[in-house]
């Protein structure tokens, strides 16, 4: 006799039929449960997502109390990653294209004397039937990607890291590194390498909306140039007191002011008419560091900052200091704008956060415990990069890991055009320079 269980977030059922509560099994790190019920040759899957609902209160509807078998099979992936919608799954028992993802975990119930289902188990074996069935999927929006070396890397010099990157109107970017180093890349990995007049050791850069190139240095100063000028063109304009690394700035959308976060903690404003303001300091002693951190302007007197030694948000508005308290489980690495979400905020264990209006809120399991280092706009939602070659993508309200074919801490991406991407980042030990382009499978 077919056995109909219908398995549901906890809401209304139907009058007459005998339910049962479920208790999920372990979803330690999970991302996606799939539950599975056969009675004899009939097999029915349903799909959940437990990015929004970490621990779904799941229910059962059975007729036939002791004929059935049921299996949870638990992913760390999310259902976008596995190509899998949530809801039923539509079973398409003859197509070889398309089985079932294999689970990470994967359990088997326990009934009770009833019949009612219980407790869980570890499956040591997934049923023949689950093996044999395969799904009718949907395509998975997460990037692929192919990669293609650069033809040449930058010196392997001690705190040789990238400072910046960003692509001129011809679609060649121009990378700096800490070392004084700077380069054009095209998008088929050629480097060359632009020659510079006098001691430059860029920190940090960004480019204002009128294309105007705003840079920092080692020693507090602040250059200024147009995106598609060569290098010597570009002008000093200001230097920081106290003298201090400028790891990281953002710059007015008319680019009248820039505000920077120094390595000594300093937030600053400057402009053209008043010069360097000192606005306030992180409570953290380090302040940033290259490893991580970030600043952004909300307007005139208001700017965040963050620092990769502390798990709150340092608020400087009209001149008084504001801590926002996260409920975060390591400090943060990056604080960035995204067109589709807003201000993103990312920690040092993979988690992420969103702005909205004077509140945080988080974005979910990122399926990921690393960096989250240089998130950038990506196909309606944000790319980031994160050591060893960890990448990971929001998308569709859904999160993807994503693994680059690159062994190295992917620390700034840059967008190619057609879903190309050039990665930068740096090896572990000794750490240099290293990059790649990343071709969008199609």
């Amino acid at each position: 006799m077919r056995v109909p269980i219908i398995a549901a977030l906890v809401g209304a059922l139907g009058c007459g039929v005998r339910t049962a509560a479920v208790t999920p099994p372990d979803l330690a790190g999970a991302a996606s449960l799939v539950l599975a019920v056969r009675d004899g040759a009939h097999l029915e899957l349903e799909a959940f997502s437990l990015v929004d609902t970490p621990r779904p209160a799941l229910r059962t509807q059975v007729e036939a109390l002791d004929a059935y078998e049921m299996y949870a099979l638990v992913y760390e992936e999310s259902l976008a990653t596995l190509g899998l919608a949530p809801g039923p799954l539509v079973l398409v028992m003859d197509d070889p294209q398309q089985p079932l993802p294999t689970a990470a975990h994967e359990y088997a119930v326990i009934k009770d004397p009833e019949g009612l289902p219980a407790s869980w188990q570890l499956s040591e074996s997934r049923p023949a039937a689950i093996s044999a069935a395969h799904v009718r999927g949907t395509p998975s929006p997460c990037a692929k990607f192919t990669q293609i070396s650069l033809s040449r890397e930058p010196a392997a010099m001690p705190n040789n890291t990238w400072a910046f990157a960003f692509p001129r109107t011809d679609g060649v970017v121009v990378a700096g590194t800490r070392q004084g180093e700077l380069f054009e890349i095209d998008r088929d990995g050629n480097v060359a390498t632009i020659p510079q007049n006098g001691f430059f050791l860029p920190s940090s850069g960004a480019v204002d909306p009128s294309g105007t190139l705003w840079v920092g240095d080692e020693f507090g100063e602040l250059w200024r140039g147009e995106k598609d000028s060569k290098p010597e063109t570009w002008q000093r304009v200001a230097q920081l007191s106290p003298l201090s690394n400028i790891d990281f700035m953002d710059v007015a959308p008319d680019g009248s002011e820039v505000v920077v976060l120094s390595r000594g903690g300093a937030i600053a404003r400057w402009s053209e008419a008043a010069g360097w303001t000192y606005l306030g300091a992180l409570e953290s002693a380090t302040g940033s560091t290259p490893a991580g951190g970030g600043i952004l302007r909300l307007g005139a007197d208001d700017v965040l900052a963050v620092s990769p030694s502390q798990r709150d948000v340092t608020r400087i508005r009209g001149g008084n200091t504001e801590v926002e308290t996260l409920e975060a489980m390591s400090a943060f690495t990056s604080l960035v704008r995204i067109e589709s979400l807003g201000i993103v905020l990312g920690s040092g264990l993979g988690e992420l956060f969103v702005r909205r209006g004077e509140r945080w809120m988080s974005l979910g399991p990122s399926g990921s415990a690393f960096w989250v280092l240089g998130p950038i706009s990506y196909d309606g939602g944000f790319l980031w990069g994160s050591p060893y070659g960890n990448m990971g993508e929001y998308i569709a309200d859904e999160f993807c890991p994503l693994f680059a074919p690159v062994n190295f801490t992917v620390r700034l991406l840059v967008p190619l055009g057609d879903g190309d991407l050039l990665a930068l980042g740096e090896s572990l030990a000794p750490p240099s320079p290293q990059g790649s382009i990343l071709r969008r499978k199609k």
